[in-house]
């Protein structure tokens, strides 16, 4: 996870679902997370929270690990599985939008990124979603 084969600002969305606890050096991980997100971007990260978990030990708080990172967490929040698995935390970390000074991925983007929105939390979609689709 430490060097993803993949070119600098190339993705909105990074997802990572139960294994920010496998990695070898998360900051690295998450380092290289930001570097391929664009400015703005965001990661998702699903993983176990921290204190005892069974058959994995005692586990950190995995929004501890973003520290040292270039990422920066939007939410961290308990995430309860569809079948009630209380065992996880979801955390939404967001690349920092670029600053007004034109780079080379500037030139090749049809908004300027100091045009762009920043994205409102994905939680606050996800409330819209459900309050549009009904009980």
């Amino acid at each position: 996870m430490a060097s993803l084969a993949l070119p600098d600002q190339s993705f909105d969305l990074v997802l990572s679902t139960l294994s920010l606890h496998h990695w070898a050096d998360p900051t690295a991980g998450l380092t290289e997370i930001g570097r391929v997100l664009r400015p703005g971007g965001r990661a998702l990260i699903w993983d176990f929270r921290a204190g005892p978990v069974p058959l994995h030990g005692r586990m950190p708080d995995p929004a501890e690990r973003v520290r040292g990172s270039s990422l920066r967490v939007v939410s961290a929040t308990p995430w309860r599985w569809p079948w009630r698995f209380r065992l996880t935390k979801r955390i939404e970390l967001a690349q920092p939008m670029a600053s007004p000074r034109t780079s080379k991925a500037d030139e090749t983007d049809p908004l300027p990124h100091n045009d762009r929105q920043p994205w409102p939390p994905l939680a606050t979609n996800a409330r819209r979603h459900r309050a549009a689709r009904g009980p």
